[in-house]
C-alpha cells in the first residue's frame, strides 16, 4: 500500500537485540532500549540500593515452572501439601504452586512461620517455629523455604514435620548457600546456587525492606553493617 503523501511516517522499528544477562538464544528480541521482555534486567529498572541482579525474573520463572512440572510428576496422586516457610518464600511459593502442571489432586497449600534472626542479618543461633499450622499426619509435605544457608531453620523445621506424622517432608528451596551450611541438612530441590552474598528480592528482605523486587539482587555493602552479613538461614 502506497504512503499517503504528506502523512508522518512511523519511525523504523528498532532491530531485535539479545539480552546476555537473561542467557536468551540468539533470535529472541528484547525491547528497544534494551528492556528485556522476560527478565526486565536493565540500570533503569535496577533499585539503587542493589549493586547487581543476580538471578532475573526471567530466569526466575522459568527455573520456578521446570521445578513445578517436577513436583507434579512426583506427586502425582499423593495429595501433596505445600508448606510455605514465612515470610521469604511466600512469593516462590505462589509462583511454584501455580507452575504446578498437571496439579496433582488435592494439593493443598499452607504456611509455617520460623525464624532464626530478628532485624539484623546475624543468626541467633537458636530456630523459633510458631505453634499451630496445617495438619500433616500422613500428608506429603513439600516444604519450601527462601533460601538455605546455615541450615538451622530447615532442619528444625523437617525434624517438627516429622515429629508431628508427616509420611514424608521434601524439601525445596529458591536458593540454596552451601558455603555458609553449619548443619548438615538435605535439600531435595534447589532452584540455584546461591554464591556467599547477602541478596534480596523476590521475597528475601533485609529489615522488611526489598520483598517485592521482581529479581534477587546482591544489596550493596552500605546498606548493612560490614561486619554483620551472615542471614542465618
Amino acid at each position: 500500500m502506497a504512503h499517503p503523501p504528506g502523512a508522518p511516517r512511523s519511525p523504523p522499528s528498532s532491530p531485535p537485540t539479545l539480552c546476555r544477562s537473561a542467557g536468551l538464544q540468539r533470535g529472541e528480541a528484547v525491547r528497544p532500549r534494551g528492556v528485556c521482555l522476560l527478565c526486565t534486567r536493565t540500570r533503569m529498572q535496577m533499585h539503587p540500593d542493589v549493586e547487581r541482579v543476580l538471578f532475573s525474573a526471567g530466569e526466575l520463572a522459568g527455573r520456578v515452572k521446570e521445578l513445578g512440572r517436577d513436583l507434579a510428576r512426583d506427586f502425582d496422586g499423593r495429595r501433596p501439601l505445600l508448606l510455605g516457610v514465612l515470610r521469604g518464600a511466600f512469593v516462590f511459593m505462589a509462583d511454584l504452586a501455580r507452575a504446578l502442571e498437571p496439579v496433582p489432586d488435592s494439593t493443598e497449600v499452607g504456611f509455617l512461620r520460623a525464624s532464626s534472626y530478628g532485624s539484623g542479618t546475624e543468626s541467633k543461633g537458636q530456630v523459633t517455629v510458631a505453634t499451630g499450622g496445617p495438619d500433616v499426619r500422613g500428608r506429603h509435605v513439600v516444604l519450601v523455604e527462601d533460601i538455605v544457608d546455615t541450615g538451622r531453620t530447615l532442619a528444625a523445621l523437617v525434624g517438627r514435620l516429622r515429629a508431628e506424622g508427616a509420611a514424608s517432608v521434601t524439601t525445596c528451596t529458591l536458593l540454596d548457600k552451601p558455603a555458609r551450611r553449619v548443619v548438615e541438612v538435605e535439600v531435595d530441590h534447589a532452584c540455584f546456587t546461591c554464591p556467599d552474598e547477602f541478596v534480596v528480592g523476590y521475597g528475601l528482605d533485609f529489615d522488611e525492606r526489598y520483598r517485592t523486587l521482581p529479581y534477587v539482587g546482591v544489596l550493596k555493602p552500605d546498606m548493612y553493617n560490614a561486619d554483620n552479613t551472615s542471614t542465618g538461614r
